[in-house]
């Protein structure tokens, strides 16, 4: 059994969790190779830089090969090429630009098919629905290789980069979701329960040492009020939902709490977040730290005593999926307050692991931060760490993908 790995690229700092999951599942003596789309070195994790060097790029496209590679399956197989090709443009997409770019995606998976073939891969395993799968759609098709694809994320049925959807939901051996929520969207699009498998993403517990923030408990031992920590991590975009937690710290300005509240991250709306706090007046309250590393996020969060995480269905249905930084908050033991949204409320659970709250609700948010402020609880933040421990530790969550592999595997 040898599986292809394949993404957009494995080098990018929001993708820690694969980088995990791919370390944990060679430790088990699992054969993996990787494919990425293109390389992106605009802001490359330092922890990413042998799997980024060893990965095989679709782009630049080589048109020789391209056409080559066409050709032969052309040669090989002709009904069946025809037949792959009329597939990707009839397919059940709700634009003729989309069809023409599932149709684009055919033919350039071809040079990655006949790579794969020559490597002795015997499975390709995408992750995200979006043009990976794309790849890994039309290498099955190519080559005879069965794929199959991690669901990370809901509400992509209309998203510009998850075209296809009908099509690779239907074609995959199996699919591999990170929260229950994903496997009843999905099977609402195309009925795939039955090759569903629900599988958290993975965490080295290791990495996180979980110690119980002492600034909000040492407030009832001295009387004191000390200054409120509170911590947002993520993608400046929409279904992050940051436009309401700067709303939430105007509430919080309002009734008067001492709190500070740091944002990490950055992206498109950086400008837009920016402005905001300064027309409302929060530059005393709200800092920006920009893009920090995997280790200064976890000191970020072991300094933080709520992480906040305000995920929103956006007005186009983009959504998130099971957010990294939950798990990575709980772990560390930091309170985590998030949205009722997608897959989250699988793992907080109110008041026993964490706090929910309606979508784009800042004021919810601020009755959640107000109400920990004056009710810590310890127990709450172990139970959560437990949590982490028993369905998100990268061991096991690793076993439990080795075993779907290699079930699929004795059955072909």
């Amino acid at each position: 059994m040898k599986i292809a790995y394949l993404t957009n690229c494995f080098g990018t700092q929001s993708h820690t969790f694969m980088r995990r999951e791919i370390r944990a599942l060679r430790a088990l003596g699992v054969d993996l190779a990787l494919y990425g789309i293109r390389e992106d070195t605009s802001a490359q994790a330092t922890d990413a830089r042998d799997l980024v060097a060893e990965t095989t790029y679709l782009y630049p496209v080589q048109k020789s090969t391209t056409i080559a590679a066409n050709f032969h399956y052309f040669l090989r197989h002709p009904l069946k090429f025809a037949s792959g090709f009329w597939e990707a443009f009839t397919s059940q997409e709700f634009s003729l630009a989309r069809r023409a770019k599932m149709v684009a995606h055919y033919f350039l998976a071809a040079p990655i098919a006949r790579h794969m073939e020559a490597a002795g891969i015997t499975h390709v395993h995408a992750q995200f629905l979006n043009v990976s799968t794309s790849i890994a759609m039309y290498t099955s098709m190519h080559a005879g290789i069965p794929f199959s694809v991690t669901v990370h994320s809901a509400g992509s049925y209309k998203a510009e980069d998850t075209v296809g959807l009908h099509q690779k939901l239907s074609s995959a051996q199996f699919l591999i979701m990170i929260s229950h929520y994903n496997v009843n969207y999905y099977d609402a699009v195309a009925h795939c329960r039955e090759k569903s498998y629900v599988v958290r993403c993975g965490m080295d517990l290791e990495d996180f040492s979980f110690q119980i923030p002492n600034n909000l408990l040492q407030r009832h031992s001295d009387g004191t009020k000390p200054k409120v920590r509170l911590l947002g991590v993520g993608r400046f975009v929409a279904k992050k939902g940051f436009r309401y937690l700067i709303e939430t710290a105007a509430i919080l300005k309002q009734r008067e709490i001492n709190f500070e509240l740091r944002i990490i991250g950055n992206g498109p709306l950086d400008s837009e977040l920016r402005a905001q706090v300064d027309q409302l007046r929060l530059q005393d309250y709200v800092v920006f730290l920009g893009q920090k590393s995997v280790a200064e996020v976890r000191v970020a969060m072991a300094d933080a005593d709520m992480v906040i995480v305000p995920s929103i269905t956006t007005d186009n249905g983009d959504m998130e999926g099971l957010p990294v930084v939950i798990m990575e908050a709980m772990a560390t033991g930091a309170a985590v307050i998030a949205s009722d949204h997608a897959g989250i409320p699988e793992i907080v659970i109110p008041e026993d692991t964490g706090f929910l709250t309606p979508e784009r609700d800042p004021e919810s948010i601020a009755n959640a931060v107000c109400h920990f402020i004056d009710n810590p609880s310890a127990d709450m933040l172990i139970r959560a760490r437990r949590l982490i421990e028993e369905h998100f530790n990268i061991a096991v969550v690793a076993q439990q993908r080795q075993e779907i592999f290699c079930r699929h595997h004795q059955a072909n």
